[in-house]
């Protein structure tokens, strides 16, 4: 079995590696209700949304003999701890 690399998402190829990755996984699924692509892309566009006026976010996939096998978004959000008095981040986009 071959080794699982797991890199950052730089590229705008990778972007859309990122936002598309679910299809492939989910499309034969009667109950999966797939996002917009234009809204995924909306949400992770750093110059636009407002989270990453105060927030911030990594995206990264994981490949398996180059095939995208997987991915996740790590978000870390200061209002958030400010207001809770607490250090934590979050993870979303877990495929």
């Amino acid at each position: 079995m071959s080794e699982i690399k797991v890199s950052q998402v730089g590229s705008r190829a990778d972007r859309n590696a990122f936002i598309r990755f679910p299809w492939g996984i989910y499309d034969n699924d009667p109950a999966w209700v797939p996002p917009l692509i234009i809204e995924r892309k909306a949400f992770l566009n750093r110059k636009r949304h407002p989270f990453y006026r105060h927030g911030d976010a990594a995206l990264f996939l994981a490949r398996q003999n180059q095939k995208v096998v997987g991915r996740i978004m790590a978000s870390d959000d200061p209002n958030y701890n400010a207001v809770h008095h607490s250090n934590i981040g979050c993870f979303g986009l877990f495929e």
